[in-house]
């Protein structure tokens, strides 16, 4: 009798077991990484610069992104202006991602130069950062105080 109990319980484990893990698989499926990637994803400021071939990236327009890359180049308009403008992206504005905790990956293209104050802060679940230069170009990118979460990682280089 107690052996049968005792395989009724070890079945109620199984079982529930894999309920548990076929139920992560489906909401993984349902809500899956939001990624912000290309010109359209990101807000620009090109006030930074004098140059007007030249801009920052200032923000993401996705809500709660977990994944940005940012683009090397956007088509960007200036108030008063007819046209857009294509802009290199030379570098990321000051606390243009703060406090976006849910951030897990970055990609930044070559083009970044500099790294304002406070663009990263408190983003602490960032676990992997890409930069699209070489290693010797990521050691020059100016980067300011308050983007721990950017040096603290492993900097992946192509």
């Amino acid at each position: 009798m107690k052996e049968n109990s005792m395989k009724k319980k070890v079945i109620t484990i199984v079982i529930s077991m894999a309920i548990v893990v076929l139920a992560s698989l489906i909401l993984s499926k349902v809500n899956p990484k939001k990624s912000a990637s290309g010109e359209g994803a990101f807000s620009y400021a090109q006030d930074f610069y004098q140059n007007e071939k030249e801009c920052y990236v200032d923000g993401s327009l996705v809500k709660e992104a977990s994944v940005i890359k940012i683009p090397d180049s956007a088509k960007v308009m200036k108030l008063g202006d007819n046209a857009a403008k294509v802009c290199t992206i030379m570098g990321i504005a000051p606390e243009a991602f703060k406090d976006e905790t849910q951030l897990e990956e970055v990609t930044i293209p070559a083009t970044v130069k500099e790294i304002g104050k406070d663009a990263f802060l408190n983003c602490d679940n960032i676990t992997k950062v890409t930069f699209l230069g070489t290693k010797e170009e990521w050691e020059k990118v100016d980067i300011a105080e308050g983007n721990e979460s950017l040096t603290t990682v492993d900097v992946e280089c192509k």
